[in-house]
């Protein structure tokens, strides 16, 4: 999944198969800065825990977060430019939403553990 201008699966796609999928438990999500995909994603993660019986966790961390407008981060398709959806604003309307929100990878693993019960 990705953000880019042509992805080969979008990040609204992704979490909807995840949220079908019976085998999986739990949903991590790593966002970056431009675009506004993740504000889908959290309408998204609000229905899916509003509707579902059972809804499965989801963590997301927001990499890119220090980056300087308008300077490339990693790939063209993470700049962010005056404008976009800061990194604050999308990890807000994610954690509404009900994502856990972690400030770094090293924490993801022993997280989803704990919501998973492990």
């Amino acid at each position: 999944m990705g953000g880019d201008m042509l992805p080969g699966t979008t990040l609204a796609d992704g979490l909807k198969l995840f949220f079908n999928h019976d085998e999986t438990k739990g949903i991590i999500v790593i966002i970056e800065i431009g675009g506004e995909a993740e504000l889908e994603a959290a309408e998204l993660i609000r229905e899916h825990r509003r509707t579902s019986p059972r809804p499965k966790p989801v963590i997301a961390m927001v990499a890119g977060r220090t980056a300087p407008e308008g300077k490339a981060m990693g790939h063209a398709g993470s700049i962010w430019r005056n404008g976009d959806v800061t990194a604050e604003a999308k990890t807000k309307a994610l954690e509404d939403a009900g994502a856990i929100i972690v400030p770094h990878p090293g924490v993801i693993g022993e997280r989803m553990k704990e919501l998973l019960g492990m």
